[in-house]
């Protein structure tokens, strides 16, 4: 049986394309456990008496590819001024990445009457370098006299790094 000239251009047209997916398809990432983040942020006032100023809940996982990492978090106002300040930094630098106000997650912010105010910060960051550590902070307002400003920082290892 003679097989026509164009059975065999489009076969190979087939072959080509197929060669062609495959090669561009990255292939998958492995990301290490998830770390739970969990901070909760206290002051004290003037009268020396504690108060809960803000909490970040989430998780963070890295990529064996050390220039990414996946982070998931809400950050909760309890008696902060303002909005607390979430800071990540890879490796000691600021990434100057910022929490979504119009995102809430109120089931998380749950139980702090006065101050329903949340936010979140999810999605897949890339570093430009190997990824060594992870430092999550948070930083809330007392307006107290005089006015404080209390923050908590954890540091997360790159378990691939």
């Amino acid at each position: 049986m003679k097989t026509s000239w164009w059975r065999r251009i489009a076969a190979l047209g087939c072959v080509v394309l197929g060669t062609t997916a495959l090669a561009a398809t990255p292939a998958q990432a492995t990301l290490s456990p998830a770390s739970p983040i969990s901070i909760q942020l206290s002051g004290r006032d003037s009268s020396n008496n504690t108060v809960l100023v803000g909490s970040a809940v989430g998780s963070l996982a890295f990529d064996d590819s050390n220039t990414w990492y996946r982070l998931s978090v809400t950050v909760c106002r309890q008696g902060s001024y303002s909005f607390p300040n979430f800071r990540v930094l890879v490796n000691g630098a600021n990434q100057y990445l910022y929490v979504n106000e119009n995102n809430a997650r109120p089931q998380v912010c749950a139980g702090y009457p006065g101050y329903p105010a949340n936010g979140t910060l999810d999605g897949d960051f890339s570093y430009g370098g190997t990824i060594y550590t992870i430092t999550i902070c948070l930083q809330g307002v007392l307006f107290t006299n005089p006015v404080k400003f209390p923050e908590r920082c954890f540091t997360y290892d790159n378990p691939f790094s």
